[in-house]
């Protein structure tokens, strides 16, 4: 796993500290430690999610927009 997937996995298991829900596309890229696109991070997510670490949760609305919310499974949660 590189250094950038383990910091997107490690956020979404930590979830979001201001009212400890799963984290969507917009707060993970606030959350980051490092500056990235949003397309950068659809790319690890991606990864993430075929490697079975992460699932994308149904749709929640949020902030007035549905969004996708992520969620570290069980091998992730290990993994970080």
């Amino acid at each position: 796993m590189t250094p950038k997937q383990r910091s997107v996995l490690s956020v979404i298991c930590n979830k979001n500290p201001a009212d400890g829900k799963h984290v969507d596309m917009q707060q993970l890229l606030e959350l980051l430690d490092y500056p990235s696109s949003r397309d950068a991070v659809q790319f690890v997510i991606r990864s993430l999610v075929k490697k079975k670490l992460i699932v994308k949760l149904p749709h929640e609305f949020r902030r007035g927009k549905k969004r996708v919310v992520f969620a570290a499974t069980g091998w992730g949660k290990q993994s970080v």
